[in-house]
């Protein structure tokens, strides 16, 4: 083993280092958006269930079924987007999709509310 005598040289990054972490970064943001897109569809599925056997005679009974579009749209789409973020993190898309389904996810439900 020799040692260089001008000393230690400073790491430099490369570029498959930025992609590599770029990827990582991409994939964490694509699961925190996967996470919160199973959420809502599990509470849309919940409100349609709630209000499909519902047995009173109460008119707030249907609620159930104006929440499930309200949160069950933006989370079916969202969970689209974040699936195809993961499969393409490592590509030119990836940042893209997954930024998009956390927009989505985020945003999509009070859009919504306002829109209806």
């Amino acid at each position: 083993m020799t040692i260089d005598p001008a000393g230690p040289r400073p790491l430099q990054p490369t570029s498959d280092d930025a992609g590599r972490t770029r990827a990582i970064v991409t994939r964490v943001v694509a699961a925190i958006a996967l996470v919160i897109a199973i959420g809502e569809v599990a509470l849309a599925v919940l409100g349609i269930i709630g209000s499909a056997t519902s047995t009173g005679d109460d008119p707030l009974d249907g609620i159930g079924y104006f929440f499930a579009i309200l949160v069950g749209i933006p989370g079916a789409i969202g969970l689209v987007l974040a699936s195809l973020a993961l499969a393409l993190a490592r590509r030119p898309a990836g940042p893209v999709l997954a930024t998009a389904a956390l927009l989505v996810l985020v945003v999509g439900p009070p859009a919504l509310l306002y829109a209806l």
